[in-house]
């Protein structure tokens, strides 16, 4: 399905990956790749792309290495 990341707007897949297609009974989305982590969404947020998802993470877990400290 293509949908457009709250963050920046821009268009993307989201859903099925191609290894996912082969195995249907696995569903997977391009993002089940990436570590899971959650931001905490906001109210009318949706899905975020590739990238603004991958910077996301990467804040997340900055965030949480200077907490820890």
């Amino acid at each position: 399905m293509q949908k457009n990341c709250s963050s920046c707007g821009s268009e993307f897949h989201c859903g099925f990956t191609d290894s996912a297609a082969s195995a249907p009974e696995t569903f997977s989305c391009w993002c089940a790749e990436l570590p899971r982590v959650s931001p905490v969404p906001i109210s009318d947020q949706d899905c975020l792309c590739p990238e603004c998802l991958g910077k996301s993470i990467a804040k997340l877990i900055d965030r949480e290495a200077v907490e820890s400290r």
